[in-house]
């Protein structure tokens, strides 16, 4: 039951790992693409709060591999292509 609100921190402290690097410098701009997983995380945090105890668990695990991945592919083409959206989002 308590494990729930770590996988929430750990998530957040993924995303927030990718909002740190980028305003330290460590990340390229683009890798915020990754920001547009947020509501994939969302959904699997809802699920996961409240089905942790029933099959429709399932919903969650799958999601979190869709999150994974879309996050990942955003984060790999935003570092790509961070001097065309760095010029385009005038950062």
């Amino acid at each position: 039951e308590a494990a729930r609100w770590g996988y929430v921190l750990i998530l957040l402290a993924a995303f927030g790992t990718a909002i740190a690097g980028v305003q330290m410098n460590i990340f390229a701009a683009g890798a915020l693409l990754a920001l547009l997983a947020l509501p994939l995380a969302a959904y699997a945090c809802v699920v996961l709060i409240r089905h942790y105890q029933d099959r429709s668990l399932v919903r969650a695990n799958k999601a979190t591999i869709a999150l994974h991945f879309l996050a990942g592919v955003l984060m790999a083409v935003g570092i790509a292509w961070s001097p065309q959206l760095t010029g385009v989002l005038g950062l």
